[in-house]
């Protein structure tokens, strides 16, 4: 059966760590860890999906009547995401205000019973009151890697492993374009641009969604991943396999991923419908 309070669970046995002196679990964000510790919605930016990044990065050098003339361009969902002021009476002041609303709607809110159960059982002994009132130092005991996922990033832990296919066969030209295809959709997960229609299903991909289907994290891990996660090809397979413990991806050689395009849409297809761990 389902255990409804698994996370419940990890607050408390992350509390028994730190009270027996161990070393806590820096493995959430800026934005989570930060919520952890001093209970507030940060007004960093650093979190939110690249686009947006690159919005606030534009609009901190702006004057209030440039701000008020772009911001509708450059955060076109800003109402459906928690900011109704209107745009004429918008201005660098209202900035903070702004990010704080976006990391509400994308970082926090979609994983607020999740955090809850958390925090609850960090409660344990009275800890959660002992961390927030030494927030400085109890920071870093959640705060995990700070090195952003970006598609080259991505690439550098990928390993395409050719050992088992006969050079210049048609299953080695079919490999390299899984590969080509591969790239081409970390690219455009990274831009915000990898999102296909299948069977009347709108798709969209992230590299968050990409790297949990390939390892079961959504961020890059504080102390970094045990090894390169190798992608195997499997002539016999329809479908792939992924071992998020071994870090391993086997991708099956159809003949239809000669074109990199179909191995982009199908790669979307098979993370949407992924179940978790595992066959896929």
């Amino acid at each position: 059966m389902y255990d409804t309070k698994k996370y419940l669970h990890i607050g408390q046995l992350t509390a028994i760590l730190l009270l027996q002196g161990g070393q806590g679990l820096p493995i959430f964000n800026h934005s989570v860890a930060h919520y952890i510790i001093y209970e507030k919605i940060t007004n960093c930016h650093e979190d939110l999906p690249k686009n947006m990044r690159k919005a606030f990065d534009q609009l901190k050098d702006m004057s209030n009547n440039q701000i008020s003339r772009c911001i509708d361009d450059l955060l076109p969902n800003r109402f459906e995401e928690g900011y109704s002021v209107p745009s004429c009476k918008i201005e660098q002041s209202h900035l903070p205000r702004i990010i704080q609303a976006m990391v509400a709607h994308h970082i926090i809110q979609p994983q607020k019973m999740i955090l809850d159960q958390f925090l609850q059982g960090l409660q344990i002994g009275g800890l959660l009151e002992v961390l927030r009132s030494h927030q400085k130092e109890s920071y870093s005991l959640f705060k995990g890697s700070d090195v952003h996922l970006t598609a080259d990033v991505f690439e550098n832990m990928l390993k395409f492993k050719y050992d088992m296919i006969i050079p210049g066969s048609n299953n080695m030209a079919i490999a390299q374009a899984i590969e080509q295809g591969c790239f081409l959709l970390l690219q455009a997960a990274e831009s915000g641009e990898a999102k296909f229609l299948v069977d009347e299903t709108s798709l969209n991909v992230t590299l968050s969604s990409i790297l949990k289907w390939l390892t079961g994290a959504t961020r890059i891990p504080a102390v970094g991943l045990d090894s390169k996660i190798e992608v195997l090809f499997d002539p016999t397979a329809v479908l792939p396999r992924v071992n998020t413990c071994s870090l391993q991806l086997y991708m099956p050689l159809l003949s239809k991923f000669s074109d990199p395009e179909m191995v982009m849409k199908t790669i979307a297809e098979w993370i949407t419908n992924s179940v978790g761990f595992g066959l896929v």
